[in-house]
């Protein structure tokens, strides 16, 4: 009888946490309509401004490192190379287009500016895997990027970070006033770091 006692008692205990838990939801756009991540039928991943901050996602080789089926390269000049799910489809020449998008609030963006300049109070960032032609045209054969910036109202903030290398970043953004209901937002950042080369030679 104490045995069956104790076992009630420990399933009882065990399972309490698992019942108080809650998911947290997530809104994305990703179908151009704002719906909850859990009722999207696409392969997307969400990636929060506060999760890239809290990880140090500072520009598109962070993200690389850090996020599964997405790879950068760097190329010649300011070339970029994009590989979503390890697909890519190299296009060479003035005429050829890229195969993945990178987007800034839903319009296509410059990818070497995108992947450099830095995710700079993004409320979040959205990654679409596969083929998106249907809803977002030419560009997206193997997917795309939308990072979306954080609107008026987001709260202030200021973030400084400093490395090897040279390495210092200073991010802040702060909300305003412009007049009765309408407000403003400015961010603004600033990034420095020593070139480095590797000698192959000495190692």
């Amino acid at each position: 009888m104490l045995k069956k006692y104790l076992i009630a008692v420990s399933i009882a205990v065990l399972s309490f946490p698992v019942l108080s838990q809650t998911v947290e939801e997530v809104t994305v756009t990703a179908t151009r309509q704002a719906e909850s991540l859990q009722d999207v039928a696409l392969s997307v991943q969400a990636i929060t401004g506060e999760d890239l901050m809290e990880q140090h996602i500072e520009t598109a080789s962070d993200l690389a490192d850090s996020t599964t089926g997405v790879s950068f390269a760097n190329g010649i000049g300011s070339g970029i190379t994009v590989k979503l799910r390890g697909l890519i489809v190299p296009g060479i020449g003035a005429a050829t287009v890229a195969a993945a998008d990178l987007q800034l609030n839903g319009h296509s963006a410059a990818q070497g500016a995108w992947a450099e300049v830095g995710f700079l109070d993004a409320e979040r960032l959205e990654i679409l895997e596969g083929p998106q032609g249907t809803l977002y045209g030419r560009n997206t054969t193997t997917g795309l990027m939308n990072l979306i910036s954080a609107r008026p109202g987001a709260g202030n903030y200021l973030k400084t970070s400093v490395g090897e290398d040279g390495y210092t970043m200073v991010k802040t953004a702060a909300d305003f006033d412009v007049r009765a209901n309408i407000q403003g937002r400015i961010a603004i950042s600033k990034f420095d770091k020593d070139g480095v080369v590797n000698n192959l030679g000495t190692g």
